[in-house]
């Protein structure tokens, strides 16, 4: 048994000078060893402990900071053999409870957490591990492996900001978080089932009163690095030559926001899922993001109408491409998806008061994969990966049209097809590789929609006539519904429309 003080502090003094005291007050608590020398493992048990943390003026105003901690027991144990030591501990908490703030005044923030479980295993750590860097332990063999889960948990804030009260709260579901590293790979990842956060107070910019309610579902988040030096200090360029891979991914289920001031201004969202992930290494970048069921609503006195609103069904984006210079072609694929767009009815009054358009959601999706040609390496600029890629660095080879569609106020447009280049001749189509191949295109609803808009008065006349006498030129048009087929096709370097000779 290790005789622990019901209670005693400790002094922790900074280079500066500075002294934090600790006090620690823990009644009842059991320490007890156990093993042999040369591998001992501690027994921890604690109805209660109280830790207050004493800080110096001039840090945070000489606030204090209080822990409380319920229902804790744990295991601590280590191991020495070889010249290394490997640890592992298991910490379970009933209940932590971390309070700031001053006595007798309006500051304090408290935050509490429920069932907390920690676990950890890091194994043959050096005897000379302070005089050796991250990646250099890990060569030598070190691992580690870290777990954290909870429970329910609530925050509670009160103060001041310029006279002006200010408060704070929010509540957790309960959440899980982990930690891997080894000498060739590092892993973290966590969620949290349900998170909500509140804030009312002043706006600094403007000093109105303000408020903010946020409700998070099923946040979830990943990173993952590989290779033989990924906790290596270097450039990022030379890294990922060196084998460096990472990615990434953060997902969010059902989620709201809230925003309102005194002006009066409001703004609300709403959303049913989101995603977004990235990955890259020394041949190939991949990120997307996307939300789905999206709703929009704002109300201010800069808006010419009660308020304005809109929804989207789905919202995607997905690029990926090569990143190595290659004399062979490389796939590529780009994906936009903007489905079931939706605006108020207000907003339609503006541009359409006789209701002569259908209101229908407008959808744009371009969907298309292909291979090309990369004439420099793009890892070698680090900037150039951040900023976009310069188009100049691809030579297109081969372009597959998946689907392209766009549709508003009752019209629709698509088309799919495919094509080769020929990088050798770049004179035939004025500067661009040579193409073969086709493309379809089919269209409904256009000459409807350009009938309505010239009753509208939006379009005139004579620029309609002039759009239908172009579209009847390379369209097969329907007798029987409002609808024009075409295909262009490039064969043997010339152009047809409809198998007609054009160029």
């Amino acid at each position: 048994d290790v005789q622990v003080p019901a209670r005693f502090d400790i002094t922790l003094r900074a280079a500066g000078g500075v002294d934090t005291v600790v006090s620690l007050v823990t009644p009842d608590a059991r320490l007890t060893a156990s093993g042999t020398p040369d591998a001992i493992s501690y027994a921890l048990a604690a109805p209660k402990l109280d830790a207050s943390f004493t800080l110096p003026t001039g840090t945070v105003d000489g606030k204090r900071l209080d822990l409380s901690v319920t229902g804790l027991s744990g295991q601590h144990q280590f191991q020495t053999a070889d010249h290394a030591t490997d640890l592992t501990d298991d910490l379970a908490l009933a209940s932590l409870t971390v309070t700031v703030g001053t006595d007798g005044t309006h500051d304090r923030i408290q935050a509490r957490l429920n069932a907390l479980h920690l676990t950890g295993q890091i194994t043959h750590v050096p005897d000379a591990a302070a005089q050796m860097d991250i990646q250099a332990v890990m060569n030598a063999g070190m691992t580690a492996a870290l777990g954290l889960s909870f429970g329910s948990g609530t925050l509670e804030g009160t103060g001041q900001d310029g006279g002006a009260p200010v408060k704070a709260s929010g509540g957790v579901a309960g959440g899980t978080a982990q930690l891997a590293i080894g000498a060739r790979s590092f892993h973290a990842d966590g969620n949290v089932t349900a998170l909500s956060l509140a804030f009312a107070g002043p706006d600094r910019t403007t000093g109105q009163k303000m408020a903010l309610a946020t409700t998070l579902a099923d946040l979830s988040s990943q990173v993952d690095l590989s290779g033989a030096e990924w906790a290596r200090d270097q450039a990022f360029p030379a890294a990922l030559h060196a084998g460096l891979k990472v990615s990434g991914a953060v997902d969010l289920g059902a989620s709201t926001l809230d925003f309102q001031d005194e002006r009066p201004t409001r703004l609300t969202t709403a959303l049913d899922t989101a995603h977004t992930s990235f990955a890259i290494d020394a041949t190939r970048m991949q990120a997307s993001a996307g939300v789905k069921a999206l709703a929009v609503t704002a109300a201010s006195p800069d808006i010419p109408l009660p308020e304005v609103s809109f929804s989207l069904g789905e919202m995607a984006f997905d690029l990926g491409l090569p990143t190595a210079k290659s004399a062979r072609p490389a796939p590529f694929s780009y994906l936009t998806r903007l489905v079931d767009l939706q605006v108020a009815e207000a907003l339609w009054t503006l541009i359409d008061p006789a209701n002569a358009l259908p209101h229908d959601p407008a959808s744009l999706i371009i969907d298309t994969k292909g291979s090309v040609i990369l004439t420099r390496d793009l890892t070698e600029d680090a900037a150039q990966l951040k900023t976009g890629a310069d188009p100049q660095a691809f030579q297109l080879a081969t372009l597959d049209i998946t689907q392209l569609l766009a549709g508003i106020a009752g019209a629709e447009a698509s088309a799919s097809g495919a094509f080769t280049f020929d990088a050798t001749d770049t004179t035939t189509f004025d500067g661009m590789p040579a193409p073969t191949g086709k493309i379809d295109l089919r269209a409904t609803g256009v000459n409807h929609l350009l009938d309505t808009l010239v009753k509208m008065g939006l379009l005139p006349a004579q620029q309609a006539m002039m759009a239908r006498m172009m579209l009847s030129m390379f369209a097969t048009t329907s007798t029987k519904a409002d609808e024009m087929t075409s295909t262009f096709e490039v064969r043997d370097k010339k152009l047809y429309a409809n198998g007609q000779l054009l160029q």
